[in-house]
């Protein structure tokens, strides 16, 4: 009976210490606050949505004291690379990370004022006008390696355990906070627009397309730059039909339809028909030229059978760009008399193009309002002149502080400079691309194909790429630094 009244007061005795113990456990957990350091430049994010309670805010140098112990830091971290990598980075074992701002960077090869180059780099808004930027490693902004990004994230570890209910309490804060906040990265791509100059398919070139492989012997080395191009634009120079009424010229140029789909082979997206040849077979010539093209899905515009339909624009999605392209006439009278002014232009009640006039600028005005990217096609300018005219530049720059994005320049079958203008891009000729019989014209045989990155709605990229007419066909110039 003593060994059993003993052994009671021994199992009250560790009860009442067992409980004074837990009492103490729990005066002490009552008054334990735990402590988040935050990054001086993520306070204005944190303190935005009130902290759970038992969780307060501590400075870095604050460190663990008896009431108040340090479980959490939140901190700002930058990150440079592509966005694959960002994402392979270490995973976080005990944390979150949280997107929160990203910036693309650009090269841009610049010359001091004692003429060596060297490469800098400019973020978006920092970019300076009327300069082109350089591939990164051989990649072009918007895609997948391109690495030249910084990636600003906060980054929330934790340092010490929490209580299971105190965890979810400030879990449910931290993504509370953050994942409004956080930003989803989807650059934009590069959008590539190409031009070339003038294309007549007679005289042996529509043989040579019509026969095996014959889109490859035309265009030879031109055809991946040509077909890897977003959009690409040339000039058709001729009427696509059967007649056989010959306008009074000294050149007239006509095409089978069967050369529309070659073309389209070849990567062609638009043809400009606002020339001096598409009129070569009269009036039932370009409407015969019109319904063509509008059979085998090709895009023109800037000409129409009246004038409202010659001043529409065609639109379309290149990418994520929304553009809007027209194209008109401003070539002088030719020596056999035939006036485009006079012989070809749209009116309310006769077929024909868009002739130049101070209406296109309020026409580009308006478009570019609308927020799209402008493309203006002009054949225009003085046959085998190297320079562009007065009249050219002042045409040709005018469109541009209307709001034109790109002026792409024919007629002149000659190569003419590429410039800027603010920072729009102005092609005053782009000469041949596939012409027969011009072995004899200095300078017509020499080519080019312009091409033009677009990221964000501005022309950050241009490349030219030289070519060199071969009878029937065309080819890249050897690259000669």
């Amino acid at each position: 009976m003593k060994y059993i009244k003993h052994l009671l007061f021994s199992l009250i005795g560790a009860a009442l210490g067992i409980s004074l113990f837990l009492l103490i456990q729990l005066y002490r957990e009552s008054r334990i606050q735990y402590g988040i350091h935050v990054d001086d430049n993520l306070k204005e994010i944190c303190e935005s949505i009130p902290l759970p309670e038992k969780f307060i805010f501590i400075s870095q140098s604050f460190g663990q004291t008896k009431n108040i112990q340090s479980v959490m830091h939140i901190n700002l971290r930058r990150f440079y690379g592509n966005f694959s990598s960002y994402q392979q980075q270490e995973q976080i074992l005990n944390g979150y990370r949280f997107l929160l701002d990203s910036q693309v960077f650009f090269p841009i090869l610049q010359t001091d004022q004692y003429g060596m180059k060297s490469v800098k780099f400019f973020s978006e808004n920092e970019l300076p006008d009327q300069q082109e930027v350089l591939p990164f490693d051989w990649n072009y902004v918007g895609e997948e390696n391109y690495s030249l990004h910084s990636f600003d994230y906060a980054e929330v570890l934790f340092s010490t355990q929490i209580p299971t209910n105190h965890l979810n309490d400030i879990t449910l804060w931290i993504k509370n906070t953050f994942e409004e906040k956080q930003k989803d990265f989807l650059p934009n791509k590069t959008v590539f627009v190409s031009a070339v100059g003038d294309i007549m398919v007679a005289r042996g070139v529509d043989t040579a397309l019509f026969s095996e492989k014959g889109v490859e012997k035309v265009f030879t080395t031109t055809l991946p730059i040509l077909q890897k191009s977003d959009f690409l634009i040339g000039n058709l120079e001729g009427a696509v039909t059967t007649g056989n009424t010959q306008a009074i010229k000294t050149y007239t140029f006509k095409f089978n339809k069967k050369i529309l789909p070659k073309l389209k082979e070849a990567g062609f997206d638009y043809l400009m028909l606002t020339n001096n040849h598409s009129f070569d077979y009269g009036q039932q010539g370009f409407i015969d030229t019109l319904n063509a093209l509008k059979e085998h899905g090709i895009p023109t515009s800037g000409v129409g059978k009246n004038i409202s339909e010659a001043k529409e624009f065609y639109r379309c999605k290149i990418g994520n760009l929304e553009a809007s392209i027209i194209s008109c006439g401003a070539f002088p009278v030719e020596r056999s008399g035939f006036n485009g002014k006079r012989d070809a232009a749209a009116t309310e009640n006769r077929p024909g193009i868009l002739w130049q006039s101070d209406e296109i600028f309020q026409l580009v005005q308006q478009e570019k309002k609308e927020g799209r990217f402008v493309i203006v096609n002009v054949h225009g300018g003085q046959e085998y002149e190297f320079k562009p005219s007065t009249a050219q530049k002042t045409f040709y720059q005018g469109l541009c502080n209307a709001g034109a994005d790109i002026v792409f320049g024919s007629h002149p079958h000659v190569l003419q400079p590429v410039e800027w203008q603010n920072n729009s891009i102005i092609a005053y000729s782009l000469g041949n691309f596939v012409f027969p019989g011009m072995d004899e014209m200095p300078g017509g045989t020499d080519s080019m194909i312009l091409r033009l990155g677009i990221y964000n709605g501005r022309i950050l990229y241009k490349e030219i790429y030289n070519a060199k007419l071969q009878g029937t066909s065309v080819k890249l110039k050897p690259y000669n630094p």
